[in-house]
C-alpha cells in the first residue's frame, strides 16, 4: 500500500510541470530578474525540525498493559515516542534554474523514557521500573526538485521535491522488567523502499543563499523485520495488519546554498 502512495505523490508532483507548460498567466514565474541572468548549477540544502510518526503502536501498548502496566503511563510513553527530531542533507544539480536531480539523506530520531508502575501477578506487589525506547529511521535516495518564483516578490519562491530510496528502521526497547508478555530488551530492525514529498518556501537575502521553511511527508512500511532478544535473533515476515508503518510528517527550517 505504501508503494501506491509513493506513486500517487509522484503523479501529483508532476502536475505543476504540465501546468507550467500550458499556462504562463499565473502568480508564479520561473527565472525572474537577476537570478535568471546569473543562474546557479548546484544547490546544497541543510535542514532540521520536528517529526510526528503515524506508526500504530497499539500491539506494543497492549503487551505492556497485559503485563500489568498502568494504562495512562503507557499511553504517555508512546505519545512521547511519536514525536521526534528530523535532520536532512541534500544536493541537487539544477537545470535551467527550474528543476534539478540529486541525492538526499535524512534521519528521524525519537526518544521516550518513563517510570511505569506494574501490578505483579500476585495482585499484591507492585513494581516501579524505567522503560526506555529509542527509534531511528535512516533514509537515502534519489531526489527530484522543482522551483517557481512569485512574480511580485522575486526574493521569494515556492518549491517542491520528491524522493524515492532506501529506508532503515531501528527500534530499541529497554527495561529491567520482564514477563511472559514481553522481554526486557528487544532490538527491532528492518529495511524497505521508502519515499518523501516536500513543499515549502524559500527567501533569498542574497542571490547565493536562502532561508527555507516547509512541510514534508515520509512514507515507509516494513513487511519483515529482524528481532533480537539478548543473544538470540530471528527474521519475522509480518502479516499486512502487523506491518511496521514508519510514515510521518516533518516540519522544518533550513538553509540552501547555490553555486556554479
Amino acid at each position: 500500500m505504501c508503494r501506491y502512495w509513493i506513486l500517487f505523490l509522484f503523479v501529483l508532483w508532476m502536475m505543476p510541470i504540465k501546468a507550467q507548460d500550458n499556462n504562463t498567466d499565473t502568480l508564479l514565474v520561473v527565472n525572474p530578474g537577476a537570478r535568471h541572468e546569473n543562474p546557479k548549477q548546484w544547490r546544497l540544502g541543510l535542514q532540521s525540525g520536528l517529526s510526528y510518526m503515524w506508526e500504530d503502536t497499539s500491539d506494543e501498548e497492549s503487551r505492556l498493559i497485559n503485563a500489568g502496566a498502568n494504562p495512562s503511563e503507557v499511553d504517555d510513553l508512546y505519545n512521547q515516542i511519536r514525536r521526534g527530531y528530523y535532520l536532512s542533507v541534500d544536493a541537487h544539480r539544477l537545470f535551467k534554474d527550474i528543476w534539478g536531480i540529486g541525492i538526499k539523506y535524512s534521519l528521524m530520531a525519537s526518544f521516550a523514557e518513563k517510570y511505569v508502575l506494574f501490578e505483579l501477578d500476585d495482585n499484591v506487589n507492585v513494581l516501579h521500573t524505567q522503560i526506555t525506547n529509542r527509534r531511528y529511521v535512516n533514509y537515502a535516495g534519489v531526489s527530484f526538485y522543482i522551483q517557481q518564483w512569485f512574480k511580485k516578490a522575486e526574493a521569494l519562491y515556492v518549491y517542491s521535491s520528491l524522493s524515492i530510496g532506501y529506508a532503515h528502521y531501528r527500534n530499541e526497547f529497554e527495561t529491567d522488567f520482564s514477563s511472559s508478555y514481553f522481554k526486557s530488551n528487544i532490538l527491532t530492525t528492518g529495511n524497505t523502499i521508502g519515499g518523501s514529498f516536500e513543499v515549502g518556501l524559500e527567501y533569498f537575502p542574497l542571490h547565493w543563499i536562502s532561508i527555507a521553511m516547509g512541510l514534508g511527508c515520509f512514507l515507509a512500511q516494513f513487511d519483515h523485520v529482524d528481532i533480537t532478544r539478548g543473544p538470540y535473533g530471528q527474521e519475522v515476515n509480518l502479516l499486512e495488519s502487523d506491518q511496521r508503518n514508519a510514515s510521518r510528517m516533518d516540519f522544518f527550517v533550513g538553509l540552501r546554498f547555490y553555486f556554479k
